[in-house]
């Protein structure tokens, strides 16, 4: 950008290198490779050599292959199994993490993989701050020349989570479990060890709190925690035989191919060409087309069954996965020939995680809490049906929230402060005070409920910029790639103007719309979820997503998407992260690698959540829209105001949320004020006309019979005039003093 305007130009620009270098120096970025952002102005000599520093490589801004520098070099490290998890312990923390999360494995091709492995093996007791205060044999063993370890192979990757304090207690909630596996340590061994020819495995999880508000469940309403249940699948309701066929099989045998005609076939050699890693799955995807075909061989009766759903348009599939809704549309649930279909093509991680989200995207209770505000239907409505939905204005200060981004990266702090690949990417877990009126409005609120289920909640927020240019093996994010989590939702807001034509240099977002519906094959690695742009582009319409400073968009992870890592400007972002309530923590409990929730953002405290999300109201309708919501809004784009609802122009309130006596309630604009504190009816929504031409959305408590009004969003109203507002502060006074 060669205008005089551009941040990335003059001083300012190199005002903004200058100080990302000094971010640098911090969490040891060495001189051998240039400093994130090194771009117009910037001086490398300002960073200098930190023995010992390390570094994500290959990854995202919190997990990837662990790099440390030593002699200006960055290598690598191994540890054996038994020791990788405390091992991971440490090199989070010195990366400025909370804690681990687990281990994991980048493919070869992924960042720097030919690296010197520097320390090998190393073991820690799990209390150092810095790897080489653990045991090792020295860094000789990366020298030129030396001999690798021969018990010692993968270099280490690791998953971090920035999770402090109470923000940590919403991922530590009990998991009750109950049914055919009573005990939560046998629920993922049971999921990696079933038999080919067992009955599928399904689990059914709810949070508590929602359970308490749902009749036809039991549960205590103050109650934290989940509840689980596993059950096998139905038995087959057809009169075809499910029982094994006689006589041996050869699973082997060159002419078995006939036993997959008309059936999926995503595990044959040539389906690999659709995975940017498709050598390195050549014999995982093997050895499940023989078991398959094995199956096939034996039970040719579900053979039958499932090329019926082939017939009937039920089954559908491409190489990355199985399409979900046509499979729910027409079968039960819990039927056997879902449990089937996961049991034959879905690996075991993507099966317990596809029961997670077995509420996400269906239009039942949860839509009946949008449909009060058109602007949440159309969202969820564009969200079922492409997995993405663009947002024009989100009605935030925009320069409030780059001022403390600017501030936050300035900061010297690799506790809030991540930084992936050599600088490639960057992201901040500052305090946003200027995201408040977002994060409780109600239309964005009510249209990620009707999505991702009635207890769909906000885990948490984050800043990220990317540098000017970057390789895709520095931003493994610049792969079409889905985020191995499932059915979660991440929005976006633009903090600039970006251009949705890459060659402009902005890094759009690309989003294959339609992909979120897939159940695939597998995430259990990397090299499962990265595919080629031929591949993407063969399936699906792709969305370049861009648009001014205060517009964005919201998308299912599940998606088929990237950033583009070339660009000749950088870019920032506001991400927020949404999962439903249950999803997190029985990850967590079981232990799964999975990053729920993103380990680099900034999770929101218990307070925080229960401001946002409050767990007694959750069945309640959304707010009302104000009267000059506008009908024509886009049915795949809205103007959002602070106060929820679609409206031309409104202001937003960027102040933080406050909540004191009871009395004294929060008037944010777009906070619900629910934080009520003599409760002892459940409350109902009404609408208050305040004159012909203005309509506030209020709530209504009745409390010991007296009825209390409570006026929201007059500061998002642009339309009040000076004599109004007097009027609508002085109604509000004197209700609050009655």
């Amino acid at each position: 950008d060669d205008s005089s305007s551009s941040p990335w130009n003059g001083s300012n620009g190199r005002q903004l290198a200058s100080l990302l270098a000094t971010v640098a120096i911090a969490i040891g970025l060495g001189a051998s490779a240039p400093p994130p952002f090194a771009g117009r102005g910037a001086d490398p000599s300002v960073v200098t050599v930190v023995d010992g520093a390390l570094r994500f490589d290959g990854g995202s801004t919190d997990a990837g292959r662990v790099q440390i520098l030593h002699a200006g070099v960055w290598g690598t490290v191994c540890a054996h199994e038994r020791d990788a998890r405390t091992v991971a312990t440490v090199a989070c923390r010195q990366l400025g993490f909370g804690a681990a999360t687990g281990t994991m494995h980048m493919p070869a091709g992924s960042g720097s993989s030919s690296a010197p492995q520097w320390l090998s093996p190393l073991v820690c007791a799990g209390d150092e701050e810095r790897l080489v205060d653990c045991k090792h044999p020295g860094w000789e063993a990366g020298s030129p020349g030396a001999q690798p370890s021969s018990t010692c192979v993968d270099s280490l990757g690791v998953r971090c989570l920035a999770c402090e304090g109470d923000a940590c207690a919403a991922y530590s909630v009990p998991v009750d479990i109950s049914g055919v596996l009573p005990d939560p340590s046998l629920v993922t061994p049971a999921f990696y060890n079933a038999s080919a020819f067992a009955p599928a495995l399904r689990l059914e999880c709810l949070s508590r709190w929602l359970a308490s508000i749902s009749p036809e469940l039991e549960a205590e309403d103050s109650a934290d925690g989940v509840a689980c249940h596993v059950d096998h699948f139905d038995p087959p309701v057809d009169s075809l035989d499910r029982s094994p066929s006689v006589g041996s099989v050869d699973i082997m045998a060159k002419d078995d191919d006939h036993l997959l005609v008309g059936l999926p076939d995503p595990f044959h050699p040539s389906a690999r060409s659709a995975y940017v890693f498709g050598d390195s799955l050549a014999d995982e995807y093997a050895n499940r087309r023989a078991a398959l075909k094995a199956h096939l061989a034996a039970h040719t009766h579900d053979g039958t069954r499932l090329r019926d759903l082939v017939s009937r348009g039920v089954l559908q599939w491409n190489a990355a996965g199985i399409r979900r809704q046509p499979l729910l549309s027409a079968l039960n649930a819990s039927s056997y020939e879902i449990g089937l279909i996961r049991r034959l093509y879905l690996s075991p991680r993507v099966q317990v995680v596809a029961d997670l989200d077995a509420a996400v995207g269906a239009v039942g209770a949860s839509e009946d809490r949008s449909v009060h505000d058109p602007a949440a239907h159309d969202i969820a409505d564009e969200l079922r049906r492409e997995g993405l939905a663009t947002i024009d204005d989100y009605g935030l200060d925009i320069a409030a929230l780059n001022a403390t981004i600017d501030a936050a990266f300035a900061t010297v702090d690799a506790r809030v402060t991540s930084v992936a690949s050599n600088g490639a990417s960057m992201a901040t877990r500052a305090q946003l005070d200027a995201l408040a009126p977002l994060i409780a409005n109600s239309t964005i609120n009510a249209a990620v409920r009707a999505y991702l289920g009635p207890d769909a909640v906000l885990d948490g927020y984050k800043a990220v910029r990317l540098a000017e240019n970057a390789t895709r093996e520095e931003n493994i994010a610049g792969m079409w790639h889905n985020d191995r989590a499932g059915n979660r939702l991440k929005l976006f807001v633009r903090l600039h103007d970006v251009s949705p034509n890459p060659q402009d240099g902005g890094h759009p977002t690309m989003v294959a719309r339609g992909s979120h519906d897939l159940l695939h094959f597998s995430f259990e690695g990397y090299e499962h979820s990265r595919f080629t742009p031929d591949f993407v582009r063969s399936e699906y319409t792709v969305a370049s997503l861009g648009g001014p400073a205060g517009s964005g968009f919201i998308f299912d992870t599940n998606t088929l998407h990237r950033a583009i890592p070339q660009g000749s400007l950088g870019r920032t972002v506001v991400v927020l992260e949404y999962h439903s309530a249950a999803k997190c923590p029985v990850i967590q409990t079981l232990d799964l690698p999975i990053p729920c929730p993103s380990g680099d953002q900034r999770l929101l405290s218990a307070h925080e959540r229960n401001f946002a999300h409050p767990r007694h109201h959750a069945a309640l309708s959304a707010s009302a829209v104000a009267a000059s919501a506008s009908p024509e809004a886009s049915r795949t784009a809205a103007v959002v105001n602070a106060a929820g609802g679609a409206s031309e122009g409104a202001a937003a309130s960027s102040g933080p949320p406050t909540v004191g006596k009871p009395a004294a309630y929060a008037l944010v604009a777009g906070h619900e004020c629910m934080e009520w504190h003599p409760l002892t009816a459940s409350p109902r929504e009404d609408l208050l006309t305040i004159n012909e031409s203005v309509r506030v959305p209020s709530v209504i408590l009745e409390r010991e019979g007296e009825p209390h009004r409570i006026l929201e969003a007059i500061a998002a109203l642009p339309s009040l005039t000076s004599t109004l507002t007097s009027t609508l502060t002085s109604t509000l006074t004197s209700t609050l003093t009655s």
